[in-house]
């Protein structure tokens, strides 16, 4: 199962806990970026981080060019990690 946001997988944790549902023996659980409250979940939550300051570089020198063409847009892809944690694991029966 993969959320969105890590408050969003954080609720899915306490849900799946409800529900009788343990992560990660019965289902993988993973959000996305990174916060430090889910190192601190249990399980500690696996996610996707995105190197912050490496995009807050990026935003500011895109924005701070002097525009050469109006309405035109740039698409820059940065590249994310995945932290492996205790909330994913093998599939049942592997």
């Amino acid at each position: 199962m993969f959320a969105v946001t890590e408050v969003m997988a954080v609720g899915a944790l306490a849900a799946l806990r409800e529900a009788g549902v343990r992560v990660p023996e019965n289902t993988s659980l993973a959000g996305f970026d990174d916060i430090p409250a889910v190192r601190e979940a249990s399980p500690p939550l696996t996610t996707v981080a995105l190197p912050l300051t490496e995009m807050g570089e990026q935003v500011i020198t895109l924005a701070s060019r002097t525009p050469s063409g109006a309405g035109r847009f740039r698409v820059l892809r940065i590249e994310g990690n995945v932290v492996l944690r205790g909330s994913t694991g093998a599939p049942p029966g592997s």
